[in-house]
């Protein structure tokens, strides 16, 4: 099995510093990808905006924080959305008979579409370059139906009697559709529901953020969704034959309600509380500059809004993100997944990121990743390198080792991973001596096949780490902080010795024979008040009240007082 290494940035909110010396991880071939947030992570965080609203914030005030400069502006009464439903992709619009179906025209007029047992399903498709309507009977076959519609105008579905139109997707799923439902083309035919823009928020809204939340975050998201759509509507502009989609590529958008099949069980994808919403913001949207601010949103920022190329999608720190949720996460990488998704580097040998927008978390979201492999070195963008495995977003960190399993791991997983208090890894484990390590945030850890794994924190944390961690004299750690042996003192032990800690004297290690002859002399000694001091002819401790002296050869003398 080949070495793999991974290289990590220090923290920093700051430009990052030089990577550190790539290392050999101990179990097997694993990076961890730890990161914070879910999405680009570009104005408005919708986690956020609930941790806003349970802060107390209105959600004009919310909207304030997340697209500063902009102001509000009402749209004028009786605006509509003609929305593209891609999952109709079968190139003909397709409807199941209800009472009160009926055909109208954009040119004026109506039609009615009889019910029955004659009529198992409507359709509408292009046949020769002409509109044509069709139905099916019982039996399965379809047959022209004279239509008395202008031909020159659009036709739509509607049903005003019910409220919605029920299309019938390829897969046999069915969506209870407001307003009216075409068959349009310009490139190529596409199914397109018309409806009034609130009518089209009843479904955004509750799919965009859980109907459950504060009426504040959902009053918010409203306002930014309204936006979001009608900044679409004015850059499609009226000749086009949509102006959105109903997926997360623009906004999700699932209708009044789905069903398995057409006549499964309703589910609504509308919510009394996000109606609220809706009607309580009514065509509230917001404006920069004489246009349609883009009011992006995402998920999470991490705890950090990224830029977004406009004066108010600003960079800045976020108060309110991680107040309903810590939004960490950690995703463990093969190597060989790695390989596979890159093939052309051959076998990996390292994974670094060597540059960062300087803004949150780890010096900020990943600009680059570079991976040295053994046939080339490929630098690839942070974002992409974030949508190639799936991850949450590009606010992360890569290091080496921590493989699922492992002991290390396990007892990272014990303390609750990035979400618990040891934070995120920012090293990459080394082995040397028989002994592992890996840093986090708030902690390192030891293993040893003898003592296992254990973390070192607290005051005693920079002793073990400035002394070179496992390659200190003091080897891995074999507890972890516990008390100490003068009341109000703290301690680690390690394979080789141990530090020690109280408010009076600070952490002092005491290593080597020095540590094995002050065990049971500490009563008398006390704590050390200096760390164990090598010169010429072997060591010294001081304590306070004494000291150990020790030679090369491991002889030690204990002078109390």
């Amino acid at each position: 099995m080949s070495a793999l290494a991974v290289g990590t940035l220090a923290l920093g909110m700051g430009a990052p510093a030089a990577s550190a010396d790539p290392a050999q991880p101990v179990f097997a071939d694993t990076i961890t990808v730890a990161g914070t947030g879910y999405g680009h992570g570009i104005g408005m965080s919708q986690y956020g905006a609930e941790g806003a609203a349970r802060a107390g914030l209105a959600w004009t005030s919310i909207l304030a924080f997340y697209y500063p400069g902009t102001t509000r502006a009402v749209l004028p009464a009786g605006n509509v959305m003609r929305v593209w439903i891609s999952a109709d992709g079968d190139a003909e619009t397709s409807v199941v008979p209800q009472a009160g179906l009926r055909l109208v025209s954009d040119a004026g007029g109506t039609q009615a579409l009889p019910t029955g047992a004659s009529y198992t399903r409507w359709r509408m498709r292009v046949v020769g370059g002409v509109r044509v309507l069709e139905s099916r009977s019982a039996n399965g076959t379809w047959a022209s139906r004279a239509v008395t519609l202008p031909k020159t105008a659009a036709w739509h579905f509607e049903n005003p009697t019910a409220g919605y139109v029920q299309l019938m997707l390829p897969g046999g799923g069915v969506r209870d559709l407001r307003g009216k439902v075409t068959l349009r083309y310009d490139s190529r035919p596409r199914t397109v529901n018309t409806l009034p823009m609130e009518d089209y928020l009843k479904s955004v809204v509750p799919a965009e953020m859980p109907s459950s939340w504060r009426p504040n975050a959902l009053a918010a998201q409203s306002v930014a969704a309204r936006t979001f759509a009608a900044r679409a509507r004015a850059l499609a502009g009226a000749s086009a034959v949509y102006d959105t989609c109903e997926t997360t590529n623009c906004q999700v958008y699932a209708g009044a309600a789905t069903r398995s099949s057409a006549n499964g069980p309703r589910t609504l994808r509308e919510a009394a509380a996000s109606n609220t919403a809706v009607a309580t913001t009514k065509n509230q949207v917001l404006r920069y500059g004489g246009g349609f601010a883009l009011t992006m949103f995402s998920s999470s920022n991490g705890g950090y809004v990224a830029p977004g190329g406009a004066p108010y999608l600003v960079a800045k720190a976020d108060p309110y993100d991680g107040r309903v949720t810590n939004q960490a996460w950690t995703v463990p990488l093969a190597r060989t997944t790695i390989e596979r998704a890159y093939p052309t580097i051959g076998t990996l040998r390292s994974a670094q990121i060597v540059s960062r927008d300087g803004r949150g978390r780890w010096g900020g979201r990943a600009g680059t990743v570079r991976l040295v492999g053994s046939l080339r070195t490929v630098d690839v963008a942070g974002a992409d390198f974030r949508f190639k495995f799936g991850l949450r977003s590009h606010l992360l960190n890569v290091t080496g080792g921590l493989k699922p399993g492992s002991p290390t791991y396990q007892r990272w997983v014990g303390s609750g991973t990035i979400k618990g208090w040891t934070g995120a890894p920012t090293t990459t484990e080394r082995a040397s001596r028989g002994f592992a390590e890996v840093r986090f945030e708030n902690a390192s850890m030891g293993w040893s096949a003898a003592g296992g794994a254990h973390y070192v924190n607290g005051p005693v944390r920079p002793v073990w780490d400035s002394l070179g961690g496992i390659m200190s004299p003091l080897g891995a750690p074999t507890t972890d902080l516990v008390a100490g042996p003068v009341a109000g003192s703290s301690k680690t032990l390690f394979t080789s010795g141990g530090i020690y800690y109280s408010a009076s004297t600070g952490a002092r290690a005491v290593y080597g024979p020095a540590h094995a002859a002050y065990v049971p002399a500490a009563a008398r000694l006390g704590l050390p008040v200096a760390s164990t001091s090598a010169n010429s002819v072997g060591s010294v401790t001081r304590f306070q009240r004494g000291s150990i002296t020790c030679t090369v050869s491991g002889a030690c003398s204990v002078r109390v007082g």
